[in-house]
């Protein structure tokens, strides 16, 4: 039986729209951090990180295609496999990892660990439920009670940054013309009026990409001067 392919336009579509949605819940989880909601604050935020990583493996997937083509052994079943890996909420937050650590070499590397070893997976899910911890699938029935009150207004500040100096740093990048999304409708979302209302809605950045944001934006007001 002939299989058919993938419609490319869907794929497209859910990009740019997964895209859109990272920015929505960004800036929800800046909205519930303001309203001392921290808990909550916190799992939003990693959860428009899991979006930003979605985006970039439905890019990838299309740009593979665009460039190497759909050759005759190319079929459903292989194109199914490599999208199943946006339900992948590891594998998700994995790509923002190296998306935000290509962009500023110098990012802690304890987030990339906290990732490979799961943790950041356990305070997503500790924020939102009450409830004893596992160990080899095995509930520790002796342990100290899991509540989302435990996380601090300080882990949700950290992770809210990490969102933030994102979306911050892309604009630059492309406002600078260093950069370009593949499509026209998310750039048009990293425009100059996007940085000035990242930096109103917060204020914070992490120093090593905040160094490296500066010098880009400087260089841009300069060629207006």
């Amino acid at each position: 039986m002939k299989q058919t392919l993938i419609n490319l336009h869907k794929v497209e579509r859910m990009c740019i729209l997964t895209f859109k949605n990272a920015l929505r819940l960004h800036e929800d989880s800046i909205i519930l951090y303001k309203e001392k909601r921290y808990p909550s604050a916190y799992a939003i935020s990693i959860l428009a990180l899991e979006e930003i990583g979605k985006y970039q493996i439905l890019a990838d997937f299309l740009w593979h295609i665009y460039v190497d083509g759909r050759g005759a052994k190319r079929n459903e079943t292989d194109e199914i496999k490599s999208l199943l890996t946006i339900y992948d909420h590891k594998h998700k937050q994995k790509i923002f990892a190296r998306e935000i650590s290509y962009h500023s070499p110098k990012f802690p590397a304890s987030f990339s660990r906290d990732i490979q070893n799961d943790r950041l997976d356990i305070l997503k899910q500790n924020s939102i439920y009450v409830g004893l911890s596992k160990t080899k699938k095995e509930i520790d029935i002796k342990g100290k009670i899991i509540s989302p009150m435990n996380i601090s207004q300080k882990q949700a500040r950290k992770r809210i940054t990490t969102i933030n100096d994102y979306f911050l740093y892309l604009a630059a990048l492309i406002l600078s013309d260093g950069y370009s999304m593949d499509f026209d409708e998310i750039e048009q979302l990293l425009d100059r009026n996007s940085i000035i209302k990242f930096q109103n809605l917060w204020p914070q950045m992490t120093p090593s990409i905040g160094k490296r944001f500066n010098k880009i934006i400087d260089q841009f007001d300069n060629k207006f001067r």
